[in-house]
């Protein structure tokens, strides 16, 4: 795929004991040199100085292995860019999959896509690699669109 196609993702969701589903399509820009980075926070620091305007197309994953094996092959490399070992670990474990520590600075860019999870609950203690009681991570798939 050249750099510049747009790629569409369909997400089916099964639900409720009739199994009913529903869809969603995800938009992003794509190519041979599209990255999905895993991250556990994004900045507004994260947007070119030259950006006057910009979106977020944020979606939540129900299944990130599922959409990561997916997506990841069809559409890009998988990059962590997850700044704690330990956050990283764990999600290793959620992700079942490697996950090394990268403390690297990213801007957003239309042509990659960025799957963040979202601590909710209690702050994990020192070294954790599962989620303790009441604690679960939201992941939300982030796609880049700007305006100038």
């Amino acid at each position: 795929m050249a750099r510049g196609a747009y790629a569409s993702y369909k997400l089916v969701r099964i639900s409720g004991e009739a199994g009913d589903r529903d869809s969603l399509h995800i938009h992003f820009f794509t190519g041979e040199s599209t990255v999905i980075y895993i991250c556990n926070a994004i900045s507004l620091g994260m947007l070119s100085g030259d950006v006057q305007s910009a979106s977020l197309q944020l979606t939540e994953i129900a299944d990130p292995r599922e959409f990561l094996r997916d997506v990841g092959a069809r559409f890009g490399q998988v990059v962590s860019a997850v700044g704690h070992a330990d956050t990283a670990a764990l999600f290793a474990t959620l992700l079942d999959r490697p996950v090394a520590p990268a403390r690297v600075t990213l801007q957003f860019s239309p042509y990659d896509v960025y799957l963040v999870g979202q601590l909710a609950g209690p702050r994990l203690p020192e070294g954790a690699t599962t989620l303790p009681e009441g604690a679960s991570i939201r992941w939300i798939l982030v796609a880049f669109h700007a305006g100038r």
